[in-house]
């Protein structure tokens, strides 16, 4: 019996040394981990250079523009890139809605970059001529010039834009406006591609109202100050009503912000679509 007690108790002996011996590598283990990553972040990681720059965006923009707009200058230390910094500097350009900047260890960062995609039109006085500006959901002018092969939008007219208009917005009343135009466009982009032109006529009480002047139709409709797809296709349905009964080709002006159609004749006379 002491035989076998004396047994039990050496290898218990010899487990517990066992443990005790991996406990300390464990130990000494985590510790030179510890002391390898703080040398790393701290020594090697602030003077390793930016190396590799990926660059994601359909913006007509060159990667030297974007670098320079971004303010990287490919001589940063990759640990003090500052990401948050560099998208705020990247959206002060007017064609860029939306930035993101990632660092990709060890030594690469990617520049991601969303273009404004236009609602509308704007047309602003640049000397002698006018020029056309597009305008987002947000308001903001951006891109002087129109590709012939740019996508026909409507005209947003009868707004005041400053002579240098690139980067500036609408006046901020008609964001609601801008806000209706793209939920239509989201929802039945064809109804209005029937839109020529929208002009923001300014009334009393510091509001305004609108006319809607339709692609195929030489006529123009007061509306109120607010357009919806309901609103829209009633008035399409109530100007092809009133062209098959012979009406439209002596309307100048249909006032339909009561929802009825009132209309005035090129002689000035008033009338009514019941």
């Amino acid at each position: 019996m002491a035989d076998a007690l004396s047994v039990s108790g050496f290898r218990k002996e010899k487990v517990e040394a066992f443990l005790r011996k991996l406990l300390w590598v464990i130990i000494i283990g985590l510790f030179l981990f510890s002391a390898g990553e703080m040398v790393f972040h701290f020594f090697i990681t602030p003077q390793s250079f930016l190396r590799s720059i990926e660059i994601k965006t359909d913006l007509p923009l060159a990667e030297e523009d974007v670098l320079s707009l971004a303010g990287i200058t490919r001589n940063e230390y990759y640990f003090f890139i500052d990401t948050a910094k560099i998208e705020e500097n990247l959206k002060t350009h007017p064609l860029v809605k939306e930035a993101l900047a990632e660092k990709l260890f060890p030594d690469g960062l990617r520049l991601t970059l969303l273009g404004r995609q236009p609602l509308c039109v704007a047309y602003v006085r640049a000397g002698e001529r006018s020029v056309p500006m597009y305008v987002d959901d947000e308001g903001m002018l951006f891109s002087a010039g129109i590709s012939k092969k740019a996508e026909v939008l409507p005209v947003l007219s009868g707004i005041s834009v400053p002579e240098n208009a690139v980067g500036k917005r609408v006046p901020e009343a008609l964001l609601p406006l801008l806000g209706d135009l793209m939920k239509i466009r989201l929802h039945d982009k064809a109804l209005l591609d029937l839109v020529s032109e929208i002009r923001v006529v300014t009334i009393p009480n510091n509001s305004y109202e609108l006319f809607v002047y339709p692609v195929s139709y030489q006529v123009r409709v007061r509306t109120g100050k607010r357009l919806n797809n309901a609103l829209l296709r009633a008035m399409f349905f109530g100007l092809h009503f009133m062209k098959q009964e012979g009406i439209l080709d002596s309307v100048r002006e249909v006032d339909f912000r009561t929802g009825e159609f009132v209309y005035r004749t090129n002689g000035g006379g008033p009338g009514a679509v019941q």
